[in-house]
């Protein structure tokens, strides 16, 4: 029997818990594209909440995407804790000072207060309730914060954090500790608000090896999705980067969807984990940004073919570069939807 038409959250819904749908859902992250396609400066989009909230309902009621993801960019909480952040002309906001250099400052540290709307992080609060109204049950509203591991990078200088977990294990775990009350606090915060899922980043964990994700990522990614899945909400990890080696202890951190970046065995992930919704793993540059949009859908197809359609979101792996035709994007998303998810 047929389904009839389904809401986005509906498919992204059915995805994770593995039931038919009517399509296979699709939901790219799109960052900085969402500025660019609606003439927002990168500013102006990512130090206003009001703004990134329409520029993502601009493109996710264009090109019909099933779920919105509110990721920007990783300074918001070191510039709420007291770190310096240069934001160039419409580029990536970058760390000048960081807010941790060791234990002193950590000790003066206390977990910020995320609704607190004049800061970076409540700014993000501004856009995910603008965006949870706007698209309740029709589309889903991914949360997002960095994960604890990302987070202790972002508030230290990724290469100061990789140095200190090995020349000061016990200072990297108080401030694993610090950053997962602060990521669980923020997340609580967008949960309040209405998001129907979360996404939580990793990248910073795809440059350790498997033993120290086992220490310093792994234990800290788990309480923070315990602590969602304990409102009910199910939860996306998304770790940039090569981590195929870190496959088999990732899909046991309890989480529902599994972002695959490009670099990682996306067919050893459906291996290991059959029960798991997988999302990607389009490269964003080598296939949506240079390929034509016949090749796109070709590509997308051979996903579904291949990990899907049941259990499978369809996107690329990463963030997709801000100029890409529209078309590209138009294409993927037609793959996703001509796929229908049976029995």
């Amino acid at each position: 029997m047929t389904l009839g038409p389904m809401k986005g959250c509906e498919r992204i819904h059915a995805a994770f818990r593995g039931k038919r749908a009517d399509a296979v859902p699709c939901a790219p992250m799109l960052i900085r594209f969402a500025a660019a396609y609606s003439g927002v400066s990168l500013y102006d989009y990512l130090t206003d909440g009001h703004r990134f909230a329409e520029c993502q309902i601009r493109v996710a009621e264009t090109f019909d995407l099933d779920g919105i993801m509110c990721a920007s960019e990783p300074t918001r909480v070191v510039h709420t804790l007291g770190g310096t952040v240069l934001f160039p002309e419409d580029g990536v906001p970058h760390v000048e000072k960081p807010a941790v250099s060791g234990p002193a400052d950590l000790q003066r540290l206390s977990v910020p207060d995320p609704t607190d709307r004049s800061t970076r992080m409540g700014d993000l609060l501004i856009a995910v309730e603008a965006l949870s109204n706007h698209f309740r049950g029709e589309r889903s509203v991914f949360g997002w914060a960095d994960a604890p591991f990302a987070e202790a990078c972002n508030l230290m200088t990724t290469s100061v954090m990789l140095m200190t977990i090995m020349d000061d294990p016990p200072f990297a775990h108080a401030l694993l500790e610090f950053c997962t009350r602060v990521v669980c606090a923020f997340l609580e915060a967008q949960l309040v608000l209405g998001v129907d899922a979360v996404g939580i980043g990793d990248a910073a964990a795809s440059l350790i090896s498997p033993e120290m994700y086992d220490e310093f990522a792994f234990p800290y990614e788990r309480r923070v999705i315990d602590a969602v899945h304990r409102r009910g909400v199910p939860v996306k990890l998304h770790m940039c980067g090569n981590a195929t080696a870190k496959l088999p202890r990732i899909v046991t951190t309890g989480i529902d969807i599994l972002n695959v970046d490009q670099m990682t065995d996306i067919h050893l992930a459906r291996q290991l984990a059959p029960y798991l919704c997988l999302k990607g793993n389009l490269d964003p540059v080598g296939t949506i940004y240079r390929a034509s949009p016949e090749d796109v859908y070709a590509a997308g197809q051979q996903l579904i073919r291949d990990v899907g359609p049941r259990r499978y979101i369809l996107s690329a792996g990463c963030e997709v570069p801000p100029d890409i035709a529209p078309e590209n994007l138009k294409a993927l998303v037609a793959c996703a939807h001509d796929h229908e998810v049976t029995a």
